[in-house]
């Protein structure tokens, strides 16, 4: 292969998989012209090779193929402090539930860092870093091979510039990530609204939403921008994981996406890390489930004796 990593898994016209790390991967990689880009928590490989080489792939895998191919994503709807309860616990003066020390970490669609709710009273960002998968470069954190990272320090810089972005041009264009931040880990405002844990630290991977392959595979509409593949979650993940262990601190993942592919029976590779991550000690992994309400995923209704169709 004459291009970089970084060049090959950022194509369009790439096919991602996973397998488990073992003594043959790196044979099976050269033999099957796959490359093997990062292996997370010492036990997956995620690798990439060109869409023209997916059937022989699934070929070779057989029916681990089925666990082993990403799937898509997307983002879920949200909730109210209300309406989850968390209000009323916050307020409890015995429990002082405010995040101090802990690390929030989120899998989304970025965050608006200039907002004044991710800020301390001196105007400096709760912002750990920024991992955004979306912006290629040469010089990813140590350990991966997509995105690029933003410091504390780089974030501060920007927010003390009269233009923020030209130092740190990471932009939430959805809104979804940041929402959720606001809600788990915002600080209070002006207007007296404040997070579940204002205190908190914070964590933000932006992925980077779905090449045109799987976007044709799994016939997802054009216009439909929030699509990510499951490999770019387990990356996300594997980042904050390890941010959380450098600086010795527990870390919640909040994972606002779902997905109706899959396995469907927890033994994907996808399920299989993220429960084997949720099983780290000092990480909570949490992830949003069942509301995909409006997609209109599920349906019931009866079809009359002699009829074909029914509304």
């Amino acid at each position: 292969m004459n291009e970089s990593i970084i060049d090959f898994v950022y194509r369009e016209d790439v096919f991602s998989f996973m397998v488990r790390h073992a003594q043959y991967t790196e044979s099976f990689a050269d033999d099957k012209d796959v490359v093997v880009a990062q292996t997370l928590a010492g036990r997956y490989d995620i690798c990439y090779t060109e869409d023209k080489n997916e059937g022989m792939i699934r070929k070779t895998l057989g029916t681990g193929a089925i666990s082993s191919a990403s799937i898509l994503l997307g983002i879920d709807s949200t909730l109210h402090l209300e309406a989850a309860g968390i209000t009323a616990v916050a307020s409890q003066p015995y429990l002082d539930l405010s995040g101090q020390g802990v690390i929030i970490g989120f899998v989304d669609t970025g965050i608006d860092y200039t907002q004044d709710i991710f800020k301390y009273e001196d105007g400096s960002s709760k912002i750990i870093s920024i991992f955004d998968e979306s912006q290629k470069s040469y010089n990813p954190p140590e350990g991966f091979n997509v995105g690029t990272e933003y410091t504390n320090e780089q974030i501060n810089a920007a927010l003390a510039s009269s233009n923020p972005y030209d130092i740190v041009p990471q932009r939430d264009t959805s809104g979804h990530g940041t929402f959720l931040a606001s809600v788990a880990a915002g600080r209070k405002d002006i207007d007296d609204f404040s997070g579940a844990a204002p205190d908190s630290e914070i964590i933000v991977v932006k992925l980077r939403t779905a090449r045109k392959f799987y976007r044709k595979l799994y016939a997802i509409p054009d216009n439909i921008e929030d699509v990510f593949e499951s490999n770019a979650v387990m990356v996300g993940v594997e980042y904050i994981v390890q941010k959380a262990r450098q600086l010795k601190k527990p870390v919640v993942i909040c994972l606002g996406l779902s997905s109706n592919s899959g396995s469907h029976d927890g033994y994907s590779l996808f399920e299989e890390y993220l429960g084997g991550v949720s099983n780290l000690r000092g990480v909570c992994l949490c992830n949003a489930c069942g509301n995909e309400c409006q997609a209109r995923h599920h349906m019931s209704g009866r079809i009359e004796k002699g009829s074909k169709t029914a509304n």
